[in-house]
C-alpha cells in the first residue's frame, strides 16, 4: 500500500476541485450550455413557458447544448526540424558503413544507384527548399525507407532470402530489389520536380542569349568552318 501511495505521488499532484471548476467555466461546454439556457429564459420572458417549468426547460437545455459542444481539441505533437543535407549525407555515410559488404552485387549495384541519386540531390541543397514535398520525400527516403528495406534483408539467413518465396509471389531478395528499383526511380522523379525551376531558368537564359546576340550555335559552328 505504502508503494502504491507513493505512485500516486509521484504521478503528480492531483487539481483542486476549485482549479477544475474554472477550467470548465472557460470550457466550449459550459459556454455552449449557458447559451442554450439563455434562450430558455428568453423562452420563458417571452411568455412561452409558463412559471413552472421553465426552470426545468432551462436546465434541459442547458444540458443539450453541454452535450452537442464539441469536445476539446488535442494538443497536436510538433514536428521534428527537417534535417540539413549535410546530416542526411552523414546518414548515407553511416548506411554505407553497415550496408556495404553485406550485400549480394546485383543488390548492392541497386543500392548504389539510390544512394548516388539521393547524395547528387543532397550535394545541391538550393534544389531542396526547406518545408517542400520534395525535401520531405528525400528525407524520408534517407532516415526510413532505404534503411527500412535493407535492415528488413538483412536480418534474414542469405540461403533463406535467396530462396523462399515471399507470399508466394517473390523471394526476398527479388522483393529488395523490387523495393530498390522504386526508391531509385522516387529518387529520379524528386530530381526532376527540384530542378525544374532551375531547368526553366536555363531555357529562358537560352531564349534571351539567342535573341540577344542572333546566333544559335549552328550558325557559330556554320562561321567557324
Amino acid at each position: 500500500m505504502a508503494t502504491s501511495r507513493r505512485r500516486g505521488r509521484a504521478a503528480g499532484p492531483s487539481r483542486s476541485f476549485s482549479e477544475r471548476a474554472l477550467d470548465y467555466a472557460g470550457s466550449a461546454k459550459n459556454l455552449a450550455g449557458c447559451a442554450a439556457a439563455a434562450g430558455g429564459l428568453g423562452l420563458f420572458f417571452g411568455g412561452v413557458v409558463g412559471v413552472p417549468e421553465w426552470p426545468f426547460v432551462v436546465a434541459a437545455l442547458y444540458a443539450i447544448g453541454a452535450l452537442v459542444a464539441p469536445p476539446p481539441r488535442r494538443p497536436t505533437a510538433a514536428l521534428p526540424p527537417p534535417r540539413d543535407p549535410r546530416t542526411l549525407r552523414a546518414d548515407l555515410a553511416d548506411h554505407d558503413r553497415r550496408f556495404l559488404g553485406q550485400l549480394p552485387p546485383d543488390v548492392e549495384t541497386a543500392y548504389r544507384k539510390v544512394t548516388q541519386d539521393l547524395r547528387d540531390l543532397l550535394d545541391r541543397p538550393a534544389l531542396l527548399q526547406s518545408g517542400s514535398p520534395d525535401t520531405f520525400v528525400v528525407e524520408r527516403m534517407v532516415v526510413d525507407y532505404l534503411p527500412t528495406s535493407v535492415e528488413a534483408y538483412l536480418e534474414l539467413p542469405r540461403a533463406f532470402a535467396d530462396s523462399h518465396l515471399v507470399d508466394g509471389r517473390l523471394t526476398a531478395r527479388e522483393l529488395l530489389l523490387e523495393q530498390l528499383r522504386l526508391l531509385a526511380t522516387a529518387a529520379e522523379d524528386v530530381t526532376t520536380s527540384a530542378a525544374r525551376d532551375a531547368s526553366q531558368r536555363l531555357a529562358v537564359q537560352s531564349r534571351f542569349l539567342a535573341e540577344r546576340f542572333g546566333q544559335t550555335s549552328s550558325d557559330l559552328n556554320l562561321g567557324d568552318s
